[in-house]
């Protein structure tokens, strides 16, 4: 804290350093420029410009994340969902395909529910190597264990609409996490 005080004022404090922490290292100048140590090593903690709004941005991106599963109105993000019949049970949710191609501005959630004007750019939010609504329709399915038998059965879990509300949740997230990452200052070590 000492040396952020140094640098930027003695009105710093720990709550700042983490969200201006949680920005800096959301920046995709960053991540070019450090990624490849980020498995081997402690993160580089970089001095950067414009200290307080790498604190604002990173506050919002926080706040983003912690609330990931807020509900959210498909409309307001320019999302076109069509019910042909008003059941959200889940088997494996899917890309629509043209022969062999994916479709990724359009998901299957089940044969009754389609959801459809997904922007590309939704998919550039990714953790740990996959984006993150790719993620949510890979672990929410239904499977059987081929070996034990063991069936998981995600629509045991919460209300109906559980799995399809977090689904347009973490469309939500992407592309507002997006957002924010490009509003970044830029990134200039001091």
């Amino acid at each position: 804290m000492t040396r952020f005080r140094e640098i930027y004022g003695s009105k710093v404090d720990k709550e700042s350093i983490f969200y201006y922490l949680y920005a800096v290292l959301q920046s995709r100048k960053y991540i070019e420029l450090y990624g490849d140590n980020l498995s081997k090593e402690m993160p580089r903690i970089p001095m950067l410009d414009k200290f307080p709004e790498y604190v604002r941005i990173g506050k919002e991106l926080a706040a983003l994340h912690i609330g990931y599963e807020k509900i959210v109105d498909p409309v307001e993000l320019g999302l076109s969902i069509q019910v042909d019949k008003e059941d959200y049970t889940v088997e494996k949710i899917r890309f629509e395909k043209d022969g062999k191609k994916l479709l990724k501005d359009t998901i299957i959630f089940n044969p009754y529910i389609t959801i459809r004007n997904i922007p590309e750019r939704a998919y550039d939010y990714v953790i740990n190597g996959k984006s993150a609504i790719e993620w949510i329709m890979e672990r929410y399915a239904y499977t059987v264990n081929q070996t034990s038998g063991i069936v998981d059965n995600p629509n045991k879990y919460g209300d109906e609409k559980y799995i399809f509300n977090l689904l347009i949740s973490v469309i939500n997230v992407s592309i507002k996490t997006q957002e924010l990452i490009d509003s970044l200052p830029e990134y200039k070590e001091i």
